[in-house]
Parts: structure tokens; sequence; C-alpha cells
């Protein structure tokens, strides 16, 4: 996976898992809550000594969220108890601890989001069909169209630790002898591969190849670098709060402009000019790709901040927006769904908090006519919500390029 006034293009458009880190219940608008209950089944073939989470839209999709552990009972099911707020429409899926052992159906393939709207009294009641890591066969389908390469064990010496890069190169790469914008993007589990994302994939292979084709686009190189698992809150987040008590944003951040970036002008073919370089991330992954515009102002002239989550750290993205000193080149796209969050309040706020960034950006010189923002009618906060708006994303960000 979204009004205010003039000066922006706001825009309503009626398109529609990661969704990994969506709006979550803001102290500043406390409401009553009512017990949800969990009633799981699980496989026989689930360790005796696994621990079950639920991950979701109400926890930023911790797949180990402590908070969201469900218990064991003496005759094998599982089951626990949590507060929420009458009308969430909560969205979630069942872990063993990771992504790597989320639940999936009877033939290994994949579950779509688990939706529940709570109510009153509200009993969730569940059968685990299968787990990834257990799933019968394995039958893995790959979706990935086009020259994908993976590099494993790329340095991140900024984090102290190594990350997986998933590279598309656009068609022609290796006979055309040309030069290529670059576009980089977050979560990259999810970009290309429905067997490698854990709630729907963003079809960016496909996208590209279509829209380059018929001219909407020029062909373009996409660097996708996996998230870190248990550390994405962490890393993707440049402020902490009390769901990141560790924030490693910055230290990302200039991952990507030290280290990365120059590795890649370096190994193939680009046009390392900011205004041919590209940011794009959804949620978390929206909050960290306008912190690191702000951040290294040089380095991104194209960004796009999907269902970003301004609401880490107090807001604190509001400051910094109120203070930031934006590259006059920049063209940054914004974009929320009205139906983000689980409570039908803090959607408002998600879109509000868009608005309010959109406006500080503009207050410190970045002009209409290099902002967009798009509210989303009906869009929640999913993968597939993010892919339907990417290609009017990528079109406006690369239209007229300097």
């Amino acid at each position: 996976m979204p009004v205010s006034p003039s000066p922006f293009l706001w825009q309503r458009c009626c398109l529609v898992a990661l969704c990994l880190a969506p709006a979550l219940p803001l102290k500043s608008q406390p409401a009553a809550k009512v017990a949800v209950g969990f009633q799981v089944t699980v496989p026989a073939t689930t360790p005796r000594d696994a621990a079950l989470h639920v991950a979701g839209n109400m926890n930023g999709w911790n797949p180990g969220d402590p908070q969201w552990q469900l218990r064991r009972q003496a005759d094998g099911t599982w089951s626990g108890q949590f507060l929420l707020e009458p009308g969430y429409a909560l969205q979630f899926k069942l872990t063993r601890g990771s992504w790597e052992t989320v639940e999936k159906d009877a033939k290994g393939g994949e579950l779509p989001n688990r939706t529940v709207e709570v109510g009153p009294a509200t009993t969730v009641r569940i059968q685990v069909a299968s787990w990834r890591d257990q799933a019968p066969g394995a039958a893995v389908t790959h979706t990935v169209s086009g020259d994908l390469r993976l590099i494993e064990d790329f340095a991140m010496p900024q984090l102290a630790t190594t990350r997986t890069l998933r590279i598309l190169l656009p068609p022609g790469y290796e006979t055309s002898g040309r030069r290529y914008p670059v576009l980089y993007m977050h979560d990259a589990q999810n970009l290309f591969d429905a067997a490698t994302s854990f709630a729907g994939e963003w079809n960016v292979d496909e996208t590209l190849t279509k829209l380059s084709a018929s001219g909407e686009l020029p062909a373009m190189i996409v660097v996708g670098i996996d998230h870190g698992g248990k550390e994405r809150l962490a890393e993707y987040s440049p402020y902490r709060d009390e769901r990141i008590p560790t924030a490693k944003g910055d230290a990302y951040a200039d991952f990507l402009v030290q280290t990365l970036k120059p590795w890649v002008d370096r190994t193939y073919r680009t046009k390392p000019e900011a205004t041919h370089t590209a940011l794009a991330g959804s949620s978390l992954g929206g909050l960290i790709s306008l912190h690191t515009a702000l951040r290294h102002p040089g380095a991104f002239a194209k960004v796009a901040c999907f269902s970003s989550s301004f609401w880490v750290g107090e807001r604190q993205m509001l400051k910094e927006a109120a203070h930031a000193k934006p590259a006059p080149a920049l063209r940054l796209y914004l974009d929320i769904g009205d139906r983000e969050a689980g409570a039908p309040a803090h959607s408002r706020q998600a879109v509000q908090d868009t608005q309010d960034v959109a406006t500080a950006l503009q207050g410190r010189g970045l002009g209409a006519e290099r902002l967009r923002v798009v509210v989303a009618p009906g869009a929640r906060h999913t993968e597939s919500a993010w892919a339907a708006r990417f290609p009017a994303a990528l079109r406006w960000l690369f239209q007229a390029a300097p």
C-alpha cells in the first residue's frame, strides 16, 4: 500500500502486504479497545518448541513480535487475546517468528492476507495448512521475467552486515552499449518474484518492460535491496519510538549513497547523475526514501514514497521536512490510500500526515510542479495497491526529465 489546499497537485485516483509496516495506532488518539481472540490449529509437523506470532497491520508486520505471540494449549492448539479498536480492519498472517516460516496453503502456495473487522466480541479461528519451510513438495513458482541478477552477501559496512541485491537489467543491456537511468528500491523480495514475496509482488519487471516498450518510460536499471527481516523496522527508520528502540535509518541511508550507488555506477553502464537516479519504497520504505533524499540531497532527484509510515517517532518526519533543504531538482511523488490503517481514524491521520509533510516541504522551497500528492480512494496498505499505483508514479517522475 492513500485534503488540503491548492498549491499542490492534489489528485484523486481510482487505483487500488513488506505490505510490511503500515500506519499504527497513534498515541494522540486514544480509543476504547475490545478483546480479539485467536484460536489456531496447526499442522502436526509444527515443531514442539515453536513460537507462533501474529504479524499484521497492527504491529508493522513484525513476524516475531513478542507482544503478538500466541500460547500453546494442553490440547496442542494455540490461542491468544489482544486489544484493538472496534471497527479496526485487521490484516494479518501467522508465522513461527520469521517470514521464512510464514503460513502457506495446503500445497505450499501463497495465501492472501487474512482479514477481520473487529467487532464487540471477535474470535478468529484459523486452521494453518502448512508452513513455508515445511510446504509439501516446496512447490515454488517463480514469476520473474527479464534479466534479473542476484548479488548475495553484498557488504553494508555502515550496518556491519550483508544483504542480497536483486538487479534488473533492461532488455538489450548486453549488446546496446547504452547508459541507463537507475531506480533503487527497498524490500526487493516483493518487487519481481511471487516466490520470494510473502504478500504478493509489485510486478516491477513486467511493468517496466511494458512501459519502456511503449515509449512511456526510458529503459532503466532497477536495483532492489532485500530487507533485513527482523532488522527491517530498525534499518528503515531514522527515528526511535516504542516499537523501534534502535533506529538505523541514518546508517542505511548512508549505505545507499556512500557504498551502494558508487558500486552500481562502477559495475553497470549507468547515467550516474542525480537527475537520472530514482529512489522508491512503500510504508517504512517510503519513510526511508524521503529521509535519504533529504539527508543526501545531491544523490536522488526522483523519489517515490508510497503509503509512507510517517507515524514513526511521533511523526518526526513532519519536523524533518519543516527544516529540510530539498535539492532544487527534486521531483517527489507522495501517495496514501484512504483506507490504509485498521481504524478509520488512523487512516484519516495517515492521509493528513502525508499532506502535512508535503505542505512542509513546499514551505522549504519544493515547487508545486515538482511535487505530486495522490490520495487513492479505497486503497489499503498492500503490495497490490502499490503495484497498481507504481506505473503512474514512474510516468510522472520521469516525464519532462531535466
